[in-house]
């Protein structure tokens, strides 16, 4: 019996789709000549690959058994069953292990895997390139000692070159944080050159002022006056109404319209919400919370504390710590 020549992959994956949207599954033609593996034992998904002509893709493994037929080799592909194979008998009528789905996913995986055209690959490559940029830009741009934390030079206190930064986590609602406050100065007072501090926000649930708050100081961050403003917010705790929060603007001499515009589009509220999905995941748990190089501490503590912490992490960067 002759039969032709086995046709491409992609035209046995037409074929397998027109079969599998028929209304039942169709057979080989009467006594077909079937591959057969060395043994006879399970073939279901584990036989050994088999090689195809240099113009056809190269099939990585086969699910069932192959019949060659007027089709080419393209049974094991076509006919789906709900039963699995156990054996490679010599039957027109055995069908593919698996289901439908199964024999849909076990072709795209052939069709995909190796038939990507050179330019498909040209765009990964320079997907995963653009990738590497970006990991290192934000690299350059995190905090040491806690990955994946980025820094907003708006909000941050000290020399950019400080081999310390001090990172806070904090809420403006929080009796506890406004009581740093005062260490906060003055350790950046004893440490000028040698201390970063950057702000983070972290308003807590239980202060259902504290997201205001967060979000009436990035309005004012947008116009260069976030200090000015964080300092005003910790003075006038509690008081963080919205007529009280713009009119803390007016008197900074803010754009009263543009930031009331801003606070009422709650602008930068996904902002807020990263500054809380980088605190969780460093550990933040209460505020306020910091990171001395890394270092963690909770509370409003003592200075001794933080000094002590700094000049820790000024002997490990190698520094030495000012008399």
């Amino acid at each position: 019996m002759a039969f032709t020549r086995p046709l491409s992959l992609i035209s046995a994956v037409r074929i397998q789709l027109t079969t599998l949207t028929s209304s039942a599954p169709q057979k080989a033609g009467p006594n077909p000549v079937t591959w057969k593996p060395a043994t006879n034992t399970d073939t279901s998904h584990r036989q050994n690959a088999f090689s195809t002509s240099r113009n056809n893709p190269r099939v990585s493994r086969v699910i069932g058994k192959v019949s060659t037929t007027r089709m080419g080799r393209t049974t094991a592909l076509m006919i789906p069953s709900t039963s699995p194979a156990t054996s490679a008998e010599v039957s027109p009528d055995r069908r593919m292990p698996g289901t439908t789905c199964a024999a849909t996913r076990s072709a795209s995986v052939y069709t995909t895997t190796r038939m990507m055209n050179p330019m498909a690959r040209s765009r990964v490559y320079t997907l995963l390139l653009a990738a590497t940029l970006l990991l290192l830009t934000g690299v350059a741009g995190a905090a040491p000692g806690v990955p994946g934390v980025i820094v907003d030079p708006a909000r941050t206190r000290g020399p950019e070159a400080a081999p310390v930064t001090i990172l806070e986590w904090s809420d403006f609602q929080c009796p506890f944080c406004r009581e740093a406050q005062p260490v906060l100065a003055r350790l950046l007072a004893e440490f000028p050159q040698q201390v970063r501090l950057v702000f983070k926000d972290f308003p807590l649930r239980s202060h259902e002022l504290a997201m205001p708050a967060a979000l009436a100081a990035r309005c004012a961050s947008a116009q260069g006056r976030f200090w000015e403003y964080h300092d005003l917010l910790y003075v006038a705790q509690p008081a963080f109404a919205r007529d009280e929060l713009v009119g803390y603007a007016r008197r900074l001499g803010l754009d009263v319209p543009g930031f009331t515009e801003c606070l009422d589009a709650t602008r930068f509220q996904e902002d807020v919400m990263a500054d809380q999905r980088e605190g969780r995941a460093a550990g933040v748990r209460a505020t306020p919370t910091f990171f001395v190089n890394g270092r963690k501490i909770e509370g409003a503590l003592p200075i001794e504390e933080f000094r002590d912490a700094v000049r820790r992490a000024l002997r490990e960067a190698g520094v030495a710590p000012p008399r």
